[in-house]
């Protein structure tokens, strides 16, 4: 459980940079927002692979890297995914800021965020 007496991010997207952690929770900001900052599960984080692309509200993409929060179980807010799935972009992102998008699974409705390198 986040600390008490401090802000919990939900459905949080976007590039962020790691203050503290501890107990299994990170302390996060948004880089391009410096007053949006709170508590995150670490189990969600995960260190970018390469720069992220900018993706298209509407289009679709192929998972071309199964994804899932790491622990077992749904985490809210996330998606998890696997390879060969089919993902609508939901929520546009700018390339250079954003390492998450926010996609709809054609095939099951859900949606969430993902990591935008797991996309061709």
């Amino acid at each position: 459980m986040a600390p008490k007496n401090d802000r919990k991010l939900s459905g949080v997207r976007g590039a962020s940079k790691l203050k503290r952690a501890g107990e299994g929770w990170a302390y996060v900001g948004i880089v391009d927002n410096k007053h949006h900052h709170g508590w995150i599960p670490q189990e969600c984080m995960q260190v970018a692979v390469r720069p992220p692309e900018h993706r298209e509200r509407g289009r679709t993409f192929r998972v071309r890297e199964s994804w899932a929060p790491q622990r077992h179980g749904e985490v809210d807010g996330y998606l998890r995914v696997n390879e060969g799935d089919i993902v609508e972009v939901l929520e546009t992102l700018e390339a250079g800021q954003n390492s998450w998008v926010w996609v709809r699974n054609t095939a099951s409705g859900r949606d969430g965020d993902v990591p935008e390198h797991c996309l061709d």
